[in-house]
């Protein structure tokens, strides 16, 4: 078994914009990390924190983890029912706000102003103005194997791979996750009849996924133009 990983996790929220920075860090290596996002409420963002803090560890292989947090609302109980199969050990452990100062201010530090969206938010931003084809054409160049090959075949397109940070290898259950909650009914049904219903993932993961993939608003000018070339193909 690997030696504990302890990490601490926070957020800020403001409720005037709806973002909060989140914070995270790894208290084993000293990394620290921290992202802004949208969240309903301050018990949400809290519990993005805990989950980005959880995603960081799987991300760089560490599977025997301990996650501290200060929000006694948190239902961990939900968190690791979901993310347990995926480490060898994982423990939860509530303290109190004063001995997180740390992540704290990383997170005051990333909570967005006004004029700065995160990346999934500036992503629904432009949903209105997007066919099913297009969303579909954007991500699925970061899916490989029989998920590419199924986006292709409902999207009509086949944009080469992008390339994947490294260490991600749950590439395809974080676009499927993306499709479904940002994609219309009939794309969700299609998805679902051929992958089965999946448990949604929190937006936290999803924004720390576009992070990670360094989503910005030229993907969609992109998805745009495969399927204007292939409307006039």
């Amino acid at each position: 078994m690997q030696p504990n990983v302890i990490y601490l996790s926070d957020a800020s929220f403001d409720p005037e914009t709806g973002c909060a920075g989140i914070g995270i860090k790894n208290l084993s290596s000293g990394q620290t990390h921290s992202l802004s996002l949208c969240a309903e409420g301050v018990n949400e963002a809290e519990e993005m924190a805990l989950i980005c803090a959880i995603e960081h560890a799987l991300l760089h292989d560490h599977r025997n983890s301990v996650f501290v947090y200060d929000n006694i609302n948190i239902d961990t109980e939900a968190l690791k029912g979901f993310y347990a199969p995926m480490f060898e050990k994982l423990q939860f452990m509530w303290f109190k706000r004063e001995y997180l100062g740390t992540v704290d201010r990383l997170a005051s530090q990333a909570r967005p102003k006004k004029e700065k969206l995160p990346h999934l938010a500036l992503l629904e931003t432009h949903l209105g103005s997007l066919s099913e084809p297009m969303l579909v054409t954007m991500f699925m160049p970061l899916t490989r194997g029989e998920t590419y090959g199924f986006l292709c075949s409902i999207s009509q397109a086949a944009p080469f791979y992008k390339e994947l940070p490294k260490g991600m290898n749950n590439a395809n259950k974080l676009v499927l996750s993306l499709l479904r909650q940002l994609g219309p009914k009939a794309l969700r049904e299609k998805l679902n009849e051929r992958f089965r219903n999946a448990n949604a993932l929190k937006r936290v993961a999803l924004e720390n996924f576009l992070r990670q993939v360094l989503f910005d608003e030229s993907w969609i000018e992109d998805a745009r133009n495969e399927c204007r070339a292939l409307v006039c193909a």
